[in-house]
């Protein structure tokens, strides 16, 4: 299985692990994160490479940190109030947030290396770009397909859509006006009257 490859590795104490697009274990409660982790932690090196460590928000950092320097991230809670602005929903915690972004960039810089693409341009080939026709045969499903939603697209009458969406745009200001000014007066009636005012716009 797949924890017993896994607890295998981990005994055989590699002196160096490379971990490529590290990203991947952004998320601690993941499988592959628990897999893996225990791997990197009982090296005695570690190198994690990612071109995205994290998107947006501390918290993607979080198993990246804590498994490269433990002795500066060694408590998730710790972590996430300090650096993800937590908030209690009805739902439990939010750790969508961000805070205290100078100190975490501090901390990161004793162990994280950011190259950028001009910081290597030299090392890079030159870009190359081509334009490449494909011919689809008639003879294949995929071109019976794409002929069958050219054909829906021509039959479409975007002007009665338009018509239809001026129609529900008026119904709605109408059904605004209502709820705004018919307080006390009879609802139902008046709730009636604009029913009735737009079926006889679509005959």
């Amino acid at each position: 299985t797949n924890s017993e490859a896994a607890d295998s590795l981990v005994k055989e104490n590699f002196k160096v692990v490379v971990l490529d697009e590290c990203h991947y274990i952004k998320n601690k409660e993941a499988v592959r994160t628990q897999l893996i982790s225990p791997i990197i932690s009982s090296s005695r090196r570690c190198a994690l490479l990612s071109g995205t460590p994290a998107l947006a928000r501390p918290y993607e950092l979080w198993t990246q940190a804590s498994v490269v320097r433990p002795d500066l991230f060694n408590s998730y809670r710790s972590f996430t109030n300090t650096f993800c602005a937590p908030k209690s929903t009805p739902w439990g915690k939010d750790y969508s947030g961000s805070s205290n972004l100078p100190l975490l960039n501090r901390l990161l810089k004793h162990f994280m290396v950011r190259r950028r693409k001009k910081s290597v341009l030299s090392e890079l080939p030159d870009k190359r770009r081509q334009h490449l026709m494909l011919e689809i045969s008639e003879k294949t499903t995929e071109f019976s397909d794409l002929k069958t939603v050219f054909e829906i697209l021509e039959s479409i009458d975007l002007t009665q859509i338009l018509h239809s969406f001026d129609n529900l745009k008026e119904q709605s200001a109408q059904m605004i006006e209502f709820a705004g000014s018919n307080k006390g007066t009879r609802n139902e009636e008046a709730f009636d009257d604009i029913i009735e005012k737009a079926k006889s716009k679509r005959a």
